[in-house]
C-alpha cells in the first residue's frame, strides 16, 4: 500500500510538473502575441493618423482653391461691369 501511494504520489508530481511547464509556455506565448499584437495596432495607428492628416491637408488646399477662383470670377465680372460703363475715363481709370 505505501508502495502504491509513492508511486501515486510520484506520477502526481510529475504531472503538476508537466501541467506547470505547459502553463508556462502557453502563458510566454499568450505574452509574445499579445506584444506582436501591440505592436502591429501601434504601426496601424501611425499610418491612419498620416493618412488623415494627408486628407485633411488635400481639402484645406482645395478649400482654398474653390475661394480663390470665386474670388477671381466675382473681380472679374465686376471688372467688365465697369468697363461696360465706361463713360468718363479720366474720372473712372482710379476704379478699374
Amino acid at each position: 500500500l505505501r508502495a502504491t501511494e509513492t508511486s501515486i504520489g510520484a506520477l502526481l508530481n510529475d504531472t503538476v510538473l508537466k501541467l506547470d511547464n505547459t502553463v508556462k509556455a502557453a502563458e510566454q506565448n499568450i505574452h509574445d502575441e499579445v506584444a506582436l499584437v501591440e505592436t502591429n495596432i501601434d504601426k496601424y495607428k501611425r499610418t491612419t493618423q498620416d493618412q488623415f492628416s494627408m486628407e485633411n491637408s488635400f481639402m484645406i488646399w482645395q478649400l482654398a482653391g474653390t475661394f480663390t477662383v470665386l474670388a477671381c470670377l466675382i473681380s472679374m465680372w465686376h471688372l467688365t461691369a465697369h468697363l461696360r460703363s465706361f463713360r468718363r475715363p479720366f474720372v473712372q481709370r482710379k476704379v478699374l
